[in-house]
């Protein structure tokens, strides 16, 4: 393994045990913090459309009530006034006078310009605003009259027409008389209640403006009883009738409004829009609605970027976990041989510290100078990454082996504490030694010296004496011609 190259298949014998857990530890927590945020995300942006759509109906129902309302109690004490002045043989020019007083005051009381007060009274129709009709004009044949009349004394509501007097689209509040034939009414332009619609959506502005809420997309529609949109936050679909509509999406919105008093139902369409509904005096219903797909959409692309940014960060602390695990491993490891260098001399310290048995080798290459004079250095270097790969096969993992520096070895065999175990361990690295063949060197072979001190627990001495003494071995040990190994003795 080139030492400058890390790979990441070797990180895991690089990288700390506790590292790795507490990395994947820290890398689950996110990912259940993750999942835990679009749960509550998911959850809280169906209960905040829920709540949001209902809020806009009751603003709404409150709003256009309040206008209806009043329109109906003026048409209902209206035509009581007329009712009772016909009784008492009042004329039409008396008639004339009250409507035209009342037309003056309607605007104050209903907040808005409206054609004042008429009908269709004892054979005449009679104008409070002093409109005279076109040629032609016959009041019985209007949807005012006619509206009235079907509604059998009850004040009512004609649906949207146009009013040739302003020239506008007008909802005419009417009621007909005890006779079944005189008809009382007043006109509401649509302006007004879309006015209503648009305040309401207005507060709303900024959703739709892509701001600080993703709960926007919102539609304030009024339907009339006969299922015609009366106002609606598209302008497109006033006089619309929702309720013949050739569109499924317009049948079901009407169908599901008039099933009930009050709802709240989702429906299907290009986007998905949840409603909340209700009628209005048993007469017209009012809807809010949220298109509840787009907001949907919009958290959902919230949570993709906090998605991606948490795994950015998870990918980033790994990177930086890693990287500081290399830098260690490329500062503690020998650049030639990869094993450990002089840092395995604290790492021994630690064992001893903390009391752990073991032997300690010292090893020395025999001749290495007279191998770097004969083959060069580039043989010798050879030569050390061979005996530093002998010492990994002879010790293994569980054991500590470094290289001191030149041709200076040690090791750390753990749990070894007598020479019948110690003879074995060394008889390996022997076998391991006598099995490199360098074949630049020809036959010539490679020889250690060793020197061997044992600690065991209870020893108080520092690894500068136990090194003191492994090196008085190895002293020894390079008096004798090929491997060998002298064990220190007090």
């Amino acid at each position: 393994m080139a030492l400058g190259r890390i790979k990441w298949k070797n990180l895991f014998r690089i990288l700390d045990w506790k590292q790795v857990v507490v990395c994947t530890l820290l890398c689950l927590v996110l990912l259940a913090l993750i999942l835990l945020n679009l749960y509550e995300l998911m959850t809280l942006g169906q209960e905040n459309t829920y709540r949001n759509c209902q809020n806009n109906y009751l603003v709404a129902s409150r709003e256009i009530g309040d206008f209806l309302r009043v329109a109906d109690e003026s048409i209902e004490f209206s035509s009581q006034r007329i009712e009772e002045m016909l009784a008492g043989g009042a004329t039409h020019e008396e008639i004339l006078a009250y409507m035209t007083r009342e037309s003056a005051n309607l605007n104050s009381r209903i907040a808005g310009p409206t054609t004042g007060v008429y009908g269709y009274i004892d054979g005449v129709y009679l104008d409070g605003t002093g409109w005279e009709p076109i040629e032609g004009y016959e009041p019985m044949k209007r949807p005012w009259y006619i509206g009235a009349v079907a509604a059998g004394g009850e004040v009512t509501h004609v649906p949207p027409f146009m009013n040739f007097q302003t020239g506008s689209t007008t909802i005419t509040v009417c009621k007909v008389l005890s006779d079944g034939v005189d008809v009382v009414a007043m006109d509401l332009p649509t302006d007004k209640l879309q006015a209503v619609v648009d305040g309401i959506a207005e507060q709303d502005s900024f959703y739709k403006s892509g701001g600080e809420s993703p709960y926007s997309y919102a539609q304030i529609l009024v339907l009339d009883s006969d299922g015609v949109v009366i106002a609606h936050t598209d302008t497109t679909q006033v006089g619309m009738n929702y309720a013949a509509s050739e569109d499924p999406v317009a049948r079901e919105i009407a169908r599901q409004a008039f099933a009930n008093d009050e709802t709240l139902f989702r429906v299907e369409g290009e986007d998905a829009v949840i409603y909340c509904s209700g009628k209005l005096d048993g007469k017209w219903c009012i809807l809010s609605g949220l298109e509840y797909s787009k907001v949907m959409s919009r958290i959902t692309r919230n949570i993709v970027i906090s998605t991606v940014v948490s795994i950015l960060g998870i990918l980033g602390m790994v990177t930086v976990m890693a990287r500081l695990a290399i830098r260690r491993y490329l500062a503690e490891t020998d650049r030639m041989t990869g094993i450990n260098n002089r840092s395995g001399e604290e790492k021994v310290s630690r064992l001893l510290r903390a009391g752990q048995e073991g032997l300690f080798l010292l090893i020395d290459v025999d001749k290495f100078k007279s191998i770097n004079d004969t083959f060069g250095h580039d043989v010798g270097d050879k030569a050390l990454i061979a005996v530093a790969g002998a010492l990994k096969a002879a010790f293994g993992k569980k054991n500590l082996i470094m290289r001191l520096g030149g041709d200076e070895f040690a090791a750390f065999a753990v749990g070894v504490t007598g020479e019948p175990e110690a003879s074995e361990v060394v008889r390996r690295l022997f076998d391991e030694i006598d099995a490199i063949a360098v074949p630049e060197m020809g036959k010539r072979k490679l020889a250690v010296s060793v020197g061997a001190a044992f600690y065991h627990s209870g020893d108080d001495i520092s690894f500068s004496t136990l090194y003191k003494r492994a090196d008085k071995g190895t002293y020894e040990s390079k008096k004798i011609v090929g491997n060998h190994v002298t064990y220190y003795s007090a």
